[in-house]
């Protein structure tokens, strides 16, 4: 497996995508784990809703085993 870059430097939906596929976690079980619907996680990794705010990124970012600057849009805000 390649090696993980510290930040990404992909848009939001791909990078938690790939997360996801590294973790092997469902939306419905992330959502578990960070108090979120499976719903809404897949609408805002597919684009159809804006990206969440700092709060819910670090929240994201815990589940998923980062820190929240590995989000491009964590570190632009």
């Amino acid at each position: 497996m390649a090696r993980r870059r510290r930040f990404s430097e992909q848009a939001f939906g791909q990078t938690m995508e790939l997360l996801m596929q590294e973790a092997g976690v469902t939306y419905r079980s992330l959502g578990a784990k960070t108090e979120l619907s499976a719903g809404y996680l897949n609408h805002v990794v597919h684009g159809n809703r804006p990206v969440p705010s700092n709060e819910i990124l670090e929240r994201l970012a815990k589940a998923l085993g980062v820190e929240p600057e590995y989000f491009l849009e964590y570190r632009l805000r």
